[in-house]
């Protein structure tokens, strides 16, 4: 359940992938006779990690670029420490509340098993196509490193690794294999494609308009002075700055409920 979590919300937002996944929960407490906190809890935990430690979610990208790190880095020491903190967060706790609160499957649920359609895509090309942006990014990020680092010479080539690597250029191509791949490949008319890369700006129009929100705010708090005098405060107080980041995310997290905003607003006031 964790890793599925963690590979589902690489492609969609955490509340789409709990919604997709939630009749799988479902079935899983129903037939082992367990709490649905049991299989649920390892769910969310993958979600939630990759929702807030794994680009192309719009949270990481967006701090990355506040902060001025670099996205591979971004992705590597996600990976590192996002795993592991869902193994956590995930089966260790929800084994043992699991075992204090006995939640069941709602009387109205029934499972509806539906045969996969024969023309569905294979996951192995869903999985590379998903993987495609990640790895295009992370291969830039070192290309970048090894030529900053004189372990490689730059040329044209390096120049081009540099140019894929970018987190506009990796999506895009992800885009158009997945348009090819998915759509075209598959007998899709044009207009179905616009009408579906259409509903998929609605969305992604949301994300960008929260983004830019928190980047406003960002820009207030600079220009204002307030990141200044709460930089100076907390100066006083001698809290380690990996500290003062997490508490001031995770205070924004638990107040106003979005993890995207609450990296933002913590981002930029860091």
């Amino acid at each position: 359940m964790v890793a599925t979590g963690f590979i589902v919300a690489i492609p969609v937002f955490l509340d789409v992938g709990l919604v997709i996944l939630a009749p799988m929960l479902y079935a899983l407490s129903r037939d082992a006779k367990r709490s649905l906190l049991y299989y649920g809890i390892p769910l969310l935990a993958g979600l939630a990690v990759t929702h807030a430690f794994m680009p192309p979610t719009p949270g990481p990208i967006a701090v990355a670029d506040i902060i001025d790190a670099k996205l591979g880095w971004v992705i590597f020491f996600g990976l590192i420490l996002g795993f592991p903190t869902a193994v956590i967060a995930g089966p260790v706790f929800g084994n043992y509340i699991a075992n204090k609160i006995d939640v069941r499957p709602p009387d109205t649920f029934e499972v509806n098993v539906q045969s996969q359609s024969s023309d569905a895509p294979p996951f192995g090309m869903i999985a590379w196509i998903i993987a495609a942006p990640l790895i295009l990014i992370l291969l830039g990020t070192m290309t970048d490193v090894l030529v900053e680092e004189q372990f490689i010479v730059q040329s044209k080539l390096t120049e081009i690794m540099v140019f894929l690597g970018h987190p506009f250029s990796a999506l895009i191509i992800a885009t158009l294999l997945a348009i090819y791949f998915l759509c075209m490949r598959r007998g899709m008319e044009n207009q179905e494609i616009m009408e579906l890369s259409t509903k998929a700006l609605g969305p992604a129009g949301i994300i960008i308009l929260v983004t830019g929100a928190g980047g406003v705010l960002k820009q207030v708090l600079i220009d204002s002075g307030i990141g200044q005098v709460i930089a100076d405060s907390v100066a006083e107080m001698a809290l380690p700055a990996i500290l003062l980041s997490w508490t001031l995310a995770a205070l924004v997290r638990i107040t106003q409920g979005s993890a995207t905003v609450a990296m933002i607003t913590a981002a930029g006031i860091m």
